[in-house]
C-alpha cells in the first residue's frame, strides 16, 4: 500500500521538505534518513480521515520498530509533526497548539513535556464564526522535537500525543482557543543526519 508523508523540519539549521511514499527507512539523499511508524493508534474522533484529539484522554501513539541509529551523525534525532490545528469544533484558521508529547526508547523516558505546532497560515480568526470548510488547509500546522537518542537504543521507540486540555496558543478573554488536533498515521515522522 502506497502513501505520502510530508516531511517538515529543522535539519541542522535547514528548513528540509521531503515526500516519502512507502512505510519503513528512507534515504533523503546520502546524508539524511527518515523513518516513518510501523504503527499508530488513536482513540480520537474519527473525522474525515484524520483523529482529532479534543476532549480529555484523547491521544494518539506512534511506534517505530526499526530505527537504526548505528549511522547516527551527532547526538539528536528529529521528531517532525504535521498536523491540523483548530481552536474549538468547526475552528477558524490560523491557530496553533502545544499538545503534550510524551517520547519513550527501549522502555526509557526520554521526553515528557509540549511540542509547539505552528501554523503559518493567516488570519487566525475564531471557530466556529470564521468556519474555513472546505479550505482545511488553513488547518495545517507543523512543529518538532530535536531529541537526544542513545546510539545503542533498543527496543521500540513511542511517540504518545494526548490533548492537554488548557487553553493554548492565542487566547484572549474573549476567545479560548482548545487546541483540538488532529493526526494520522504519517502525521510523525523520525528524521536525523548519518554518516
Amino acid at each position: 500500500m502506497r502513501r505520502n508523508l510530508v516531511l517538515l523540519g529543522l535539519i541542522l539549521s535547514t528548513l528540509t521538505l521531503a515526500t516519502i511514499t512507502t512505510a519503513g527507512p528512507y534515504s533523503c539523499g546520502p546524508k539524511l534518513m527518515a523513518y516513518s511508524a510501523d504503527e499508530f493508534k488513536s482513540n480520537g474522533d474519527f473525522i474525515h480521515g484524520w483523529y482529532w484529539l479534543r476532549k480529555r484522554g484523547h491521544k494518539a501513539s506512534w511506534f517505530f520498530h526499526k530505527v537504526d541509529l548505528r549511522r547516527l551523525k551527532g547526538d539528536f534525532v528529529y521528531l517532525n509533526f504535521h498536523v491540523l490545528v483548530g481552536d474549538t469544533v468547526n475552528a477558524g484558521p490560523g491557530w496553533s497548539a502545544k499538545p503534550i508529547v510524551i517520547v519513550v526508547a527501549g522502555g526509557r523516558l526520554l521526553y515528557k513535556g509540549y511540542v509547539l505546532l505552528s501554523n503559518p497560515h493567516r488570519p487566525t480568526l475564531p471557530g466556529p464564526k470564521y468556519y474555513v470548510g472546505g479550505c482545511g488547509w488553513l488547518y495545517e500546522s507543523y512543529g518538532n522535537l530535536a531529541l537526544k537518542v542513545p546510539t545503542t537504543l533498543m527496543g521500540v521507540l513511542e511517540v504518545h500525543m494526548l490533548w492537554p486540555g488548557i487553553p493554548g496558543p492565542g487566547s484572549t478573554k474573549a476567545h479560548v482557543n482548545w487546541q483540538h488536533v488532529a493526526v494520522k498515521e504519517d502525521s510523525c515522522v523520525i528524521a536525523f543526519p548519518v554518516t
